[in-house]
């Protein structure tokens, strides 16, 4: 899945500031996250791919849908205070990306637990 991150956000999730695998397993390293699921999933793509799909297709579609309402707010928001743009921008980007680390580990559970003995 790929959120927005514009160039002017002055945050991220910390899950994205989390290093990944020089510090070991964690829970709270959007890379473990994202690692984690994709190691799984390329052990039966062609079983599991209908799950994932299932799961980031809705979420695409949302952020492609919102992309054009959202970045014409921003530009009517910075003519006016690019302070205020910013922060519709960085929060949006925030939401999303502790949105996706989240389901993340929410599908890599449930495809321990379905596919649990076919590996």
């Amino acid at each position: 899945i790929y959120i927005p991150v514009y160039c002017s956000v002055t945050d991220l999730p910390e899950s994205y500031k989390t290093p990944g695998r020089p510090n070991g397993y964690t829970t709270e390293s959007a890379w473990w996250a994202f690692n984690r699921l994709g190691t799984l999933t390329a052990q039966r793509w062609g079983d599991m791919r209908h799950d994932v799909d299932a799961v980031w297709n809705p979420m695409q579609k949302e952020l492609f849908q919102n992309q054009e309402i959202l970045e014409d707010e921003a530009l009517k928001l910075y003519k006016k205070d690019p302070e205020k743009a910013i922060k519709l921008l960085t929060d949006y980007t925030l939401k999303w990306g502790d949105r996706v680390v989240k389901e993340a580990w929410m599908l890599g559970d449930f495809l321990w637990t379905k596919y649990d003995e076919l590996f």
